[in-house]
C-alpha cells in the first residue's frame, strides 16, 4: 500500500536529482527524527529521499507523515513487513531511472553531514568504479557514540593465506566479499551497475549486504574510503539479534552459484577455493584462541571443548582440505545449472 504522501518533486523540474536516498523504516518511531534530520543536513543537496516502511506496528508512519509532509524531496511508502531486502528492492524500483547514484539508509542509523558529498565527489572521480563504502562510528539507543566501528576486509595475500586490507588499500577483491567480510550499508552504489544485478535477496534477513556486495564486485570494482561518515547504531532490535538471522543461506547460495559467464564462473572458484581453503581454517583457529582465552580466565568447561572443536575442524580443513573439497564436489554437481 502506498502512503498519501505526494511523489516527490526531483530538486528543480529542470534538473533531477542525482542521488536517491532509501530510508527503510520498520518500529524506529524513536529514531527516525534523527535519521531524517541526518539527510536534512547533508553539505550535498541534489538529492530525493524514498522511505520504504516495512509495516511498523509502531507510530513510526505517523512520526514520518510529520517529517516529510510539504518536502517534496521526499515520498513514503508503506508496505506489509517482508523484510528488509523486499524494502530496498521495491525502493529502487520506485527510484528514476536517470538517478545516478543510491544510497540504502537504515531508518535509525545517521549520515555524516559530508557523507553523500564525498561519496558522490568519488563515483564521478572513478568513473569505472561501482561502489565505494567508508568507515563508521557506532552509536548507542541514545545516540551517543559507543565506539569505532570497523569494516574489516580479508583477502588472500601474494602466498594466498588470509590478509587483513589496509586503509591504504581502497579497492576490495571478490574474495573479500565471498568470505562475508566488508559488507554493510555504509555506500554509495553506482545506479547503472546496481541494476544490472538481481537486487537483494528478499528471503536473507542476514547477509543480504554481502549478497549484493559480492554481485557488485563482479560487475565492476568496489572501494572503500578510511573516513568514518557514518553512523550505525547498535541495540537490542538490530537484524543480527533477529532469531530470522540466517548466514547458512548466503553460503549455501555462493558455494553452489554457477554463471554462464566465464570470468566470472572462474572468479567465484577462485574465491571458494579461497575461503575453504585458507579463510575458513584461520577463522576456526581464531576463534579457538578467543575460547581458549575464555576458558583460562572463567574456567568455563564449555569454552574448552569449543576450543578443542574449532581446532580440530581448523586442522581438519587446512591438512585435509574437508571442506574444501565437499564444496568443490557440490559445485561440480551444479555444473548443469548454469544461468
Amino acid at each position: 500500500m502506498t502512503c498519501a504522501s505526494p511523489r516527490f518533486a526531483l530538486d528543480e523540474p529542470r534538473r533531477p536529482a542525482e542521488t536517491v536516498v532509501i530510508v527503510g523504516t520498520y518500529n524506529n518511531a524513536d529514531h527516525v527524527q534523527a535519521t531524517i534530520a541526518s539527510l536534512r543536513m547533508q553539505t550535498y543537496g541534489h538529492w530525493a529521499c524514498i522511505v520504504v516502511d516495512n509495516g511498523s506496528t509502531d507510530q513510526t508512519v505517523a512520526e514520518l507523515h510529520g517529517l516529510v509532509e510539504g518536502d517534496p524531496r521526499f515520498r513514503l511508502i508503506c508496505k506489509r513487513n517482508e523484510g528488509p531486502s523486499a524494502g530496498r528492492n521495491l525502493g529502487l524500483r520506485e527510484a528514476p531511472c536517470d538517478a545516478a547514484f543510491i544510497h540504502f539508509l537504515d531508518g535509525d542509523d545517521l549520515l555524516h553531514r559530508g557523507f553523500l558529498l564525498e561519496l558522490t565527489d568519488y563515483l564521478r572521480a572513478h568513473p569505472q568504479v561501482g561502489l565505494v563504502g567508508c568507515q563508521f562510528d557506532v552509536i548507542d539507543a541514545a545516540g551517543q557514540v559507543s565506539g569505532r566501528g570497523e569494516r574489516s576486509r580479508w583477502a588472500p595475500s601474494r602466498w594466498g593465506l588470509p590478509r587483513k586490507l589496509p586503509d591504504t588499500q581502497v579497492d576490495t577483491p571478490f574474495e573479500a566479499f565471498f568470505s562475508a567480510t566488508g559488507q554493510g550499508p555504509f555506500a554509495l552504489f553506482r545506479a547503472s551497475v546496481l541494476r544490472q544485478t538481481s537486487g537483494y535477496e528478499e528471503d536473507f534477513w542476514s547477509h543480504e549486504d554481502a549478497d549484493i556486495f559480492c554481485q557488485m564486485a563482479l560487475l565492476a570494482p568496489v572501494h572503500y574510503l578510511p573516513a568514518r561518515l557514518y553512523q550505525k547504531r547498535v541495540h537490542g532490535h538490530n537484524l543480527t539479534a533477529s532469531p530470522k538471522a540466517d548466514y547458512s543461506k548466503f553460503r549455501n547460495k555462493w558455494d553452489h552459484i554457477r554463471l554462464a559467464d566465464a570470468d566470472q564462473d572462474s572468479r567465484i572458484d577462485g574465491a571458494l577455493r579461497y575461503y575453504h581453503g585458507m579463510h575458513l581454517p584461520f577463522r576456526h583457529f581464531k576463534v579457538a584462541v578467543l575460547a581458549a582465552g575464555e576458558w583460562i580466565r572463567k574456567r568455563h568447561p564449555g569454552s574448552l571443548r569449543w576450543c578443542l572443536t574449532c581446532l580440530r575442524n581448523g586442522f581438519a580443513d587446512l591438512l585435509l582440505r574437508r571442506s574444501l573439497r565437499a564444496r568443490l564436489r557440490a559445485r561440480r554437481a551444479h555444473s548443469t545449472d548454469i544461468s
